[in-house]
């Protein structure tokens, strides 16, 4: 069995100087539960979506969600993105092992190395990349502020993730979506000034083998 979930897209091109520790705990703070707010019965409903999409916006505290800031801690080179192996062009890159894939999704209008949906799967599941040059990082695995990674459980990930998914079945394999696009009640989306954000689970036997997450495409 697999679960998948998909979808993303960002054009902001704000420079701001930005810390990541901050970040990374505004989004925790923005996904306060309804024991720790005063405001959740007065919120409703829209708090009580919002609480369950629980947002990544990093891979391994390098590689930030629409931001280019510490992107050579990630990838020291240059990076060129290329046409036709997703929708969007994309960069491609590897860990060192060059068993597990990131695709880095770039929009039209988002700076040079801002990426605004992030794609991680198993190099052996993807044909296209087998013929492709991809950057190798030194990381061993891609992983993200919250412990999303490869080969995790279906257990695992609704314990992360809660059970506000939308699933999809197939013979042998399930995908779940989860997605954030009430903008009028969502600071996340309010902070990046964008419409939508999804998280896409692809499992097989239970385990996750690819997730997808960032912001629609407009």
């Amino acid at each position: 069995m697999s679960i998948t979930l998909l979808n993303c897209n960002s054009k902001t091109t704000n420079k701001e100087s930005f810390n990541f520790e901050q970040k990374i705990e505004s989004d925790k703070n923005i996904l306060r539960t309804k024991e720790n707010d005063s405001n959740y019965n007065r919120l409703g409903e829209n708090y009580k979506k919002m609480e369950l999409i629980i947002p990544d916006t990093t891979i391994n505290n390098k590689l930030f969600l629409s931001r280019s800031y510490n992107i050579k801690k990630f990838y020291p080179n240059e990076i060129i993105t290329i046409d036709k192996i997703r929708e969007t062009p994309v960069a491609v890159f590897t860990n060192n092992l060059e068993t597990e894939y990131l695709i880095a999704y770039h929009y039209e209008g988002s700076p040079k190395n801002s990426f605004d949906c992030i794609e991680i799967g198993y190099i052996k599941n993807d044909i296209i990349l087998s013929k492709i040059n991809m950057y190798k990082t030194s990381e061993v695995k891609f992983l993200t502020e919250n412990q999303i990674q490869l080969n995790m459980s279906f257990n695992e990930l609704v314990n992360l993730k809660g059970n506000n998914f939308t699933k999809k079945e197939s013979k042998d394999s399930m995908i779940l979506t989860y997605r954030d696009d009430n903008f009028d009640s969502s600071p996340f989306l309010k902070r990046y000034n964008m419409p939508s954000y999804f998280y896409e689970f692809t499992l097989i036997d239970e385990k996750v083998v690819k997730f997808k997450f960032g912001f629609d495409y407009p």
